[in-house]
């Protein structure tokens, strides 16, 4: 995603993006001008699980899931924000054997059970 929105969607599982039984995942969140533009997940719903994201299946083994911020204050980086779930997962539901989650913000999440922000 470039400079993308993925915003007020709903499902029962991953109300932004749903990933099922895949090997390796790897959703990218980058933005091309640095002053303007950010690419987010967020205000999406979910009657069930992952609010924002959800990877979920019997094959899901790898997951990989990264913006561009650096951390630095003011840094308008990619997020995962204001998204929901009945059930678990609020902004990302993994159901997956590993998986790392680098240079974004997952914040203003909420779930109806656990993980407001990750499960």
């Amino acid at each position: 995603m470039f400079d993308s929105e993925v915003s007020y969607n709903h499902a029962e599982v991953g109300g932004g993006i749903c990933v099922r039984n895949a090997e390796y995942t790897q959703i990218t969140m980058k933005r091309t001008d640095t002053v303007n533009e950010t690419s987010s997940v967020s205000y999406n719903t979910a009657t069930v699980d992952g609010g924002g994201i959800a990877v979920s299946g019997s094959d899901s083994k790898n997951c990989k899931i990264n913006g561009d911020g650096d951390g630095e204050e003011g840094d308008r980086k990619s997020f995962i924000g204001g998204n929901s779930a009945t059930g678990e997962g609020g902004g990302v539901y993994l159901d997956s054997d590993k998986c790392v989650i680098d240079g974004l913000d997952i914040d203003y999440n909420t779930s109806s059970s656990d993980g407001g922000g990750v499960y």
